[in-house]
């Protein structure tokens, strides 16, 4: 173990706990969320940006900026090397179910796989999610009185393309692209992985308009995790 957590964090160990932002946020996003720790121990930015983060006797593993199942996949990979336990996924999506509206968020309990890796690669057509770092994102969102969505969601390989739209399940929800991934693979090697989506675009709505709710939101679901509203 810690191979390859050195080539990619120049240590042989992280933290047991990592938090996986999906997708894209701005330099601002990303500043709140660090201001929320007093001390970086660790920066570096490739494919994805790292941070090992601590306040006071805690440390937890940041990852921001990543894109598609196969990068995800190489990545929960690196994180069990590194012997981290638990991964928390905070990411957006498209929301497809009836009055999901913008900003509301969505705890998946099921995922389909359309992502094009499990299916291939594993034979696999759903992935879930772990029922215990659900329990703390639920319990967090309760704690605040904030409403949320559950149910199946679905990962795609593309968030502007959508040839698999016909094979969606009649239930599903909303969609993006690296949960299905990150779930299954997590599961596989003992690790425990759930996640929280705040929506972000739909029939009505899209990423290129106001971002404001989204992002509120995005900084608000992280902090209610971390106890920290």
């Amino acid at each position: 173990m810690g191979v390859w957590t050195n080539f990619e964090f120049n240590r042989d160990s992280l933290p047991k706990r990592c938090y996986l932002f999906a997708g894209d946020k701005s330099k601002e996003e990303k500043e709140c969320i660090l201001s929320l720790y007093t001390d970086i121990e660790y920066q570096k930015h490739t494919v994805y940006e790292r941070f090992i983060v601590s306040d006071g006797s805690n440390q937890d593993l940041l990852i921001f900026q990543v894109y598609g199942a196969p990068t995800i996949s190489d990545l929960t990979f690196i994180l069990k090397d590194g012997g981290v336990e638990e991964i928390i996924f905070i990411g957006t999506a498209y929301g497809i179910g009836k009055g999901i509206a913008i900003g509301d968020y969505i705890i998946p309990d099921k995922v389909q796989a359309l992502d094009g890796l499990l299916k291939v690669v594993f034979d696999v057509d759903y992935s879930e999610p772990n029922k215990d770092i659900n329990a703390i994102i639920k319990n967090a969102l309760d704690t605040n009185q904030e409403k949320y969505y559950e149910g199946k969601t679905v990962s795609v390989p593309s968030t502007f393309f959508h040839p698999s739209k016909t094979k969606f399940d009649e239930d599903v929800i909303a969609l993006e692209m690296e949960f299905a991934s990150v779930c299954h693979i997590s599961k596989m090697l003992n690790m425990k992985c759930g996640g929280i989506f705040i929506v972000s675009d739909n029939e009505e709505h899209t990423l290129l308009e106001d971002r404001t709710v989204v992002d509120r939101k995005w900084l608000s679901s992280f902090k209610m995790i971390k106890g920290l509203n």
